[in-house]
């Protein structure tokens, strides 16, 4: 489990770091099972979204021109959770996510630290609209750091309203606050669908925990803080240039272009796309052909994971997410275990807006806990059945 704890730590830290922590996690448990044949179908079709991506080898491409290597959790991850024999319970996911908790909070707050010391008045303005340097500092693109930080805060929540009645003021008031600097820290990033996701999170949290008796109450208190804080933003000008009508409607503009270039290349190649090694150029092309300058310029992707599955993998490829998605879910609604809920909500809400498995963080994240949380699942299946066998 202590490469486990390592890989969910270095998410917060540069690729380099989460990269080494990925392969040590996979050697060490590697070393220590005997390989087994059957594998259940939900692993088999992570390796398999893995093996599309190597298509284009048919085709004599140099797959790893195209970084065919920051793909490799989805083979290594999947086979190292089926083969290992450890059980995942609900204390080893605690252990897990607490230690995500922790160093996602504590690079936050290393990087507020390290702007307040910058004299620079460029750079200041940069760490005051919520940019500079806590991307610089954890490598990371805002979206993917966001995640980290939305998975956290959905594990803290959680912990503190299971755990109410049993841990300690001192501990509940602890808890409190942390959840309360993750949430801050969400809002600090100032990344649109992030916060969404956060406020969509809290609605659930408000229908999952609380009975029809406090329901309102506690979505009438969240209401009430929500609107405090658009009234602060407002006064401050902290959300300038990201979040007014003009900011929304030209985010909009952008994403009917970028959605609609994915659409038009997965068309002309809807079974098996294009792959990884002409995407860019298609995209380019589709560009060009809607005079969307921005997009050749910064050479952008789909924004969202489905269109950009479909585009280079094809309906295949999306059929498989589609699929592992579901069988999440299907397990989710048998056990109901919330964290395992918040994290689709998170995948299914980033993914509309951004293609997070076109990059290593995102890569790593998704399949990870993806793995981690099925496990977990077929570790509470099979105590259920253990208990039905026992009382039929």
């Amino acid at each position: 489990m202590a490469t486990a704890i390592i890989v969910a730590i270095s998410l917060s830290l540069p690729i380099s770091i989460s990269s080494i922590a990925s392969f040590l996690f996979s050697v060490q448990v590697l070393l220590y099972i005997k390989p087994k044949v059957r594998i259940s179908l939900f692993y088999v079709l992570i390796i398999s979204y893995f093996l599309l991506m190597c298509i284009p080898v048919l085709r004599g491409v140099n797959i790893f021109n195209f970084g065919i290597e920051k793909y490799l959790p989805f083979i290594l991850f999947p086979y190292v959770f089926a083969q290992a024999k450890i059980e995942i319970n609900k204390r080893t996911i605690n252990i897990i996510l607490f230690f995500l908790s922790l160093s996602s909070s504590l690079v936050f707050f290393v990087a507020i630290i390290k702007s307040l010391l910058i004299f620079n008045e460029n750079e200041f303005y940069l760490f005051r609209n919520g940019y500079s340097p806590v991307i610089d500092l954890v490598d990371l693109h805002t979206t993917y750091f966001s995640m980290i930080i939305l998975l956290s805060y959905s594990f803290l929540f959680n912990y503190l309203i299971t755990n109410w009645k049993c841990i300690s003021t001192l501990r509940k008031s602890i808890v409190i606050v942390w959840i309360v600097l993750q949430g801050i820290a969400i809002l600090y990033i100032r990344s649109r669908v992030p916060i969404l996701a956060l406020i969509l999170l809290n609605v659930f949290f408000s229908f999952a925990y609380f009975n029809k008796k406090y329901r309102f109450k506690v979505l009438l208190s969240y209401m009430v803080i929500i609107m405090t804080i658009v009234l602060l933003i407002e006064k401050t000008n902290f959300y300038k240039g990201r979040i007014g009508t003009e900011d929304i409607s030209i985010a909009l503009e952008e994403k009917k272009e970028q959605f609609g270039s994915g659409i038009a290349i997965f068309l002309a190649n809807p079974v098996f796309g294009v792959g990884i090694d002409r995407i860019k150029d298609l995209q380019i092309q589709e560009y060009t052909k809607r005079n969307y300058i921005s997009g050749i310029k910064n050479k952008f992707n789909a924004h969202n994971q489905i269109i950009s599955t479909l585009s280079i993998l094809g309906i295949v490829g999306a059929s498989i997410l589609i699929f592992l998605t579901l069988s999440l879910l299907k397990y989710e609604l048998n056990y109901k275990t919330i964290i395992t809920s918040s994290f689709l909500m998170i995948i299914v809400i980033t993914n509309l807006t951004e293609s997070t498995l076109l990059r290593h963080k995102g890569i790593v994240f998704y399949v990870f806990f993806s793995c981690l949380f099925y496990k977990y699942l077929k570790f509470l299946e099979k105590k259920s059945n253990g208990k039905e066998n026992r009382f039929s």
